[in-house]
């Protein structure tokens, strides 16, 4: 028998806060940046961000960097948040998923397009385990 420990040191961290995603809200609007996503991005809180959503592959997005964007400001949980319902409706919409709120993976590898870099949001991922053809039924 090998037992998993599970104690107030262990327990604390999740996996989940070290990889980097954000959490979108159409309710309120919000767009949040995990501890993880700070420390891919670098992140210190003062920066301005913009989000793209490609045309022609409306379930790709991207965000960096940019001078017009949204600016972040630190939540009371440590992380970055701005906030735009509009923009936070459309990546929901575009993503065909139900609820209010959804996560959304940040791709570790930044892309160059037009020469300047960009970071990736792994939809894909969300989009298909949220398809209700690809879910599989719960047996009881």
């Amino acid at each position: 028998m090998k037992l998993k420990e599970y104690n107030k040191s262990t327990a604390l961290t999740r996996a989940v806060d070290n990889e980097p995603f954000i959490t979108v809200n159409q309710k309120n609007g919000l767009i949040n940046f995990n501890k993880g996503a700070i420390n891919l991005l670098k992140l210190k809180g003062t920066e301005t961000i913009t989000f793209y959503q490609d045309e022609d592959n409306p379930l790709r997005w991207y965000f960096n960097q940019h001078p017009n964007g949204f600016k972040l400001r630190e939540a009371s949980s440590g992380s970055y948040v701005f906030g735009c319902k509009s923009l936070a409706k459309d990546i929901i919409d575009s993503l065909e998923v139900k609820g209010n709120s959804i996560r959304i993976p940040i791709s570790k590898t930044a892309p160059t397009i037009d020469d300047n870099d960009y970071y990736l949001l792994d939809t894909f991922k969300v989009n298909q385990k949220f398809k209700s053809e690809n879910v599989k039924p719960k047996r009881f």
